[in-house]
């Protein structure tokens, strides 16, 4: 893995779970460490799911082939480009108007869906669904559209664990350390992509003007659901998600799968470790990784977060 940019994007790739509160000193990333958990289930705890379209919905440039609830209050809707296949995650803002009715508000996604259960299945329900949206300027409307939820049995409630990750996240600051050929401890105090390059560089780690394109992003929020789905979302409103599940019945940690949305290179493993820490109402997410090529270091990037409420 050469490139430090990926690092911030492997926060979807693998996570184990720890929770403060108990003798452990305080690290410097959740806060007091001390300070027991108070994250409750978040505002759609009991609404999130992931719905597929059974036809995806056609448009000019592709098809809308999934959209899903997120447990802290948003909406995710999954494009597919025609010709490519690649696939595109936009969220929005979603509030609940009524039983089965949502109305959606955000820069690239407007709109109000509804749904109602039409049958059981093995996988889990049929719905109908009607979905008159906008999406980055383009309207689709459709009435009575079949879609299926999923259910993902291995996301259980596994303790509190579930009702911890399972929400919207404030990032606050973020914390890049780096031991080897590159040494580098350093606190940034927002989430700005590129003053990690910027410190990384600094400290001798031959970052190219190429690998410099990656970086013109600001990191505000992280969104994890029960729903089996995590979404990192930009200060300009875009988003790059994957999928997740549960490593073991532990629940200790869970594995991310980026390449099923279009998020995946060849820098990125599909298991690197990513540790999580909760204290009070904060999560410090740290990602992990190996960087090899002119320079060989241990590399770690800690996103220091709040729950949104």
């Amino acid at each position: 893995m050469k490139k430090f940019f990926y690092l911030a994007l492997a926060v979807m790739t693998a996570m184990t779970f720890t929770a403060c509160g108990s003798d452990d000193d305080d690290n410097g990333k959740g806060g007091n460490s001390k300070q027991p958990v108070t994250i409750t289930p978040a505002s759609m705890a009991d609404q999130a799911a992931t719905f597929q379209f059974s036809t995806p919905l056609e448009f000019e440039g592709g098809k809308i082939t999934e959209l899903s609830i997120l447990d802290g209050g948003m909406v995710s809707v999954t494009l597919e480009e025609k010709g490519t296949g690649k696939k595109k995650v936009y969220t929005a803002d979603v509030t609940k108007e009524g039983p089965g009715k949502y109305k959606v508000n955000g820069k690239f996604v407007k709109g109000t869906f509804d749904f109602a259960p039409v049958a059981e299945s093995r996988g889990g329900e049929a719905f109908q669904m009607n979905l008159n949206i906008t999406i980055n300027g383009q309207t689709y409307s459709s009435e009575g559209t079949p879609v299926e939820c999923i259910v993902k049995t291995a996301i259980a409630s596994m303790g509190g664990t579930l009702n911890y990750i399972c929400q919207k996240f404030l990032v606050k600051s973020m914390i890049i350390e780096c031991d080897g050929d590159v040494n580098v401890y350093k606190t940034i105090a927002n989430g700005n992509l590129l003053e990690v390059y910027n410190e990384a560089n600094a400290k001798g780690a031959n970052l190219s003007a190429e690998d410099k394109k990656g970086f013109d992003k600001v990191v505000k929020y992280v969104a994890v659901s029960r729903g089996g789905e995590i979404n990192i979302i930009y200060a300009d409103e875009t988003c790059d998600g994957g999928n997740w599940d549960w490593l073991n019945n532990q629940a200790t940690s869970f594995n991310l799968w980026l390449k099923d949305k279009g998020m995946g290179n060849k820098f990125i493993p599909e298991k690197t470790t990513v540790d999580l820490e909760f204290s009070g109402n904060t999560c410090a997410m740290t990602i992990h990784a190996k960087i090899t090529g002119s320079k060989t270091y241990n590399a770690a990037l800690t996103f220091v977060m709040d729950v949104v409420k």
